[in-house]
């Protein structure tokens, strides 16, 4: 029969308007719901302000915290932490807010190095700190104005002056050189010594 346009399935007749009309129909309130929903949620949510932006152009990543690993050959040398750290754009370079550095020696034992300021360089790992250094071995602490450590070598080094203290001797040295690998340290330029009587 011409023009008819429904059709029989299973002994029921369905007639492809209606079909299109409910389909519409459900469409229509599903876009109702959702419109209701989303303007409900606008007018209930607090309206966010952010005062006080300001752009680093130097920076390309700032972070409230840094964490980092150094291996070499599947062995952890050191590990470090940093409350923040601006990664410096076009510079392989990121400037450290009280660094915190704990170097491991081989025979299990750590010296620990912490700062006001550090800076790490992100190609090679070379360190340095800056600003209240104090570098710590057991009962042993170090105290000077700048400290740096060399990735390659594995020597931690100073070439202003250091103030080393423990319960038998107090030092003073213009320079200092730590071998972590061969766990040597070396004085240089003028140094003094005080040895203290443990009797």
């Amino acid at each position: 029969m011409a023009g008819y346009n429904n059709k029989i399935r299973g002994g029921t007749v369905v007639n492809k308007k209606k079909l299109r009309l409910a389909s519409l129909s459900f469409l229509s309130i599903t876009i109702t719901v959702l419109a209701v929903a989303y303007y409900v949620e606008k007018q209930i949510s607090p309206i966010i302000v952010i005062d006080d932006i300001r752009i680093d152009s130097d920076s390309l990543l700032v972070m409230n915290s840094m964490k980092h690993t150094s291996s070499r050959n599947g062995v952890t040398e050191w590990t470090l932490q940093a409350r923040s750290a601006r990664l410096l754009r076009d510079h392989d370079r990121a400037l450290l807010d009280e660094p915190a550095v704990t170097f491991f020696l081989k025979d299990g034992t750590a010296v620990n190095a912490r700062a006001e300021k550090g800076e790490l360089d992100t190609k090679n790992h070379d360190i340095i700190f800056s600003e209240n250094v104090v570098l710590t071995y057991i009962d042993t602490v170090m105290k000077t104005d700048q400290l740096q450590y060399e990735k390659k070598t594995h020597i931690i080094y100073s070439k202003v002056p250091v103030t080393i203290k423990n319960p038998s001797a107090l030092i003073e040295s213009d320079m200092f050189h730590l071998d972590i690998n061969q766990g040597t340290a070396k004085f240089d330029g003028h140094v003094t010594a005080v040895f203290f009587n443990l009797n």
